[in-house]
This record gives C-alpha cells, structure tokens and sequence, in this order.
C-alpha cells in the first residue's frame, strides 16, 4: 500500500489553530457588527452574512480534521485541504469584493495564513505513486458527480454572462451585489471548475491526480454548499421563494458529496499512513540518519 505521508510538526498545527482562531473571530463580528457591511447592498450584504455563518461550519470540520490528520490519518489531511480551498475562495471574496473595513487586515492575513499553510502541508508531504487505489466503481462515479458540478455551474454562469455580453449590459448578478463584476463568477470559472473538471476526468481514467484531489474537492463542495444554503434560508426568511429550488440544489450536492467523500474513504487504502508505507519512511530515514 502506498500513500502521502506528512511530517507531523507542531508549527504547522499552531498555524492551523491560529487560522480557526482568526476566522471565528472575523465571522462572528460580520454576523453582530451592523458597521461591518454597512456599505455594501442589501444582496452582498446577505451574501456576506451567510458565508460567515457557513465559516463557523467550516471552521469545526477544519480543527477536527487538522486534529486527525496530525495524528496521522491520510483522509483528515484530505479534508484539511478541503478546508483550505474554502478558506481561500472565502477571504479572496472578503479581502477583494468587501468595502473596507477594521476587518481588512484580518482578511489578508487568513488568506495569506490558508494559502501558505496549505502549501507548507502538502510541502512536508512524502507521496509514493503505488498508492492503493479505490475500487473503480465508486472512483468513476466520484468522477461523474466532480465532472457533472463542474458543468452544472459552468452552464449557469455562463447563460448570464454570455446573454450580458451579446446585449453589453452588466450581469444582473453583479448589480445586484453592487460590483463591477460577479466575482463568484470569476474564481468558479478560472480556478474552482477547471479543478473539479480535471479531477473527475482524472479520477474516471484512475489516474493518481484524481485520486488525490477528490476528497479535497468533495469536502470543498460540501463546505461551500453548506454556506449558499444558509443564504437561502436567510432569503426564504425574507420571503424570497425563488430560492427554494436553489437551496434543495444545494442540498442534493451537499448530501451527495458528503456520501462519495465517505465511501472514498471506506472503499480506499487503510486510513492511517504510518502503516505499511509509512513505516518504512520513518525507517528508511532513520536509517539514513544511523548511516
């Protein structure tokens, strides 16, 4: 059995907690603090409000898989890196589409804090490519569920942008939250869909790259949805039915996401990398050492 393997260290854990620490506390003051978004338009503002609540989500599967990946479990660190992704997608919205605020400097530092701890995790990570692979009917169905939501969102943003640039008018999305553009729209289509794309492509073929990206796109789905769902509620709350259809959307991907992480776990290699695999790179460095 083969697998990646981190190196456990305590300052990548510390800065893992320090990042929980200042996403609780920049999320909570957006949700109390009325000072907070008080430029921004009832749309963004809402929009803003759910994706805090969403981060205090996050932020618990992000300590508890920080938690379990340290101790050693290969599908914990899959989820961190999950975690990661969204931490990253939310503070680029935050530090770049959010008037300035007290919070501003918060904003970059968890942005700068997820990207370089993400790199650093991934950085002390010891990947042998004989990884034992999940059986080929859960990871070709993983692979279509990957592809599918990737051109799901793909189509959608793009009937609004492709009509808006016909006609050259601004995309009603974009009004509505009072920017030049729809920034959602951007990172979807230049990084988050291309992403989910390859992979599941990569996970039908069986090839390692899928393997080693699907729960991280699995838990990023599943965490992302999570916080467009608390937004329609918070609409239907304001008596917006519209979003009805959206919030059960989000749902099935939430749920099915959620299944398919779990079943690649299941059905895959033995979720501890210090057996086998990492008993001989512990050995064959301590060798190393003696020599």
């Amino acid at each position: 059995m083969g697998g990646p393997v981190v190196t456990k260290s305590n300052k990548w854990y510390g800065i893992s907690i320090l990042l929980g620490i200042l996403v609780v506390a920049s999320s909570l003051l957006g949700i109390i603090d009325p000072k907070i978004y008080s430029q921004e338009t009832e749309n963004w503002k809402l929009q803003a409000i759910g994706q805090d609540i969403g981060n205090l989500f996050a932020v618990i599967v992000f300590i508890f898989s920080t938690h379990f990946s340290r101790k050693g479990s290969r599908f914990a660190f899959f989820v961190w890196t999950g975690s990661h992704l969204y931490f990253i997608y939310a503070f680029l919205l935050y530090a770049f589409f959010v008037h300035f605020n007290y919070l501003f400097l918060v904003y970059v530092l968890i942005l700068s804090l997820s990207f370089f701890s993400l790199l650093a995790g991934w950085i002390k990570i010891d990947y042998s490519p004989s990884m034992h692979q999940t059986p080929q009917k859960w990871s070709k169905i993983t692979g279509v569920f990957l592809i599918g939501v990737a051109c799901l969102f793909g189509i959608l943003w793009l009937s609004e942008i492709i009509p808006a640039i016909i006609s050259g008018k601004t995309p009603e999305s974009a009004l509505l939250a009072g920017l030049l553009v729809n920034p959602v729209q951007v990172i979807d289509l230049a990084f988050v869909l291309p992403g989910m794309l390859i992979t599941g492509v990569q996970l039908w073929n069986q090839k390692t790259l899928g393997f080693l990206f699907s729960i991280p796109w699995l838990s990023f789905a599943a965490l992302m949805g999570l916080s467009l769902m608390t937004v329609m509620v918070i609409e239907l709350g304001n008596d917006n039915m519209n979003a009805l259809p959206s919030l059960i959307l989000m749902g099935i991907i939430v749920i099915f996401s959620l299944i398919l992480a779990v079943s690649m776990k299941k059905h895959g290699p033995e979720d501890n990398w210090e057996n086998q695999l990492g008993t001989q790179y512990y050995t064959s460095r301590i060798g190393d050492r003696q020599k």
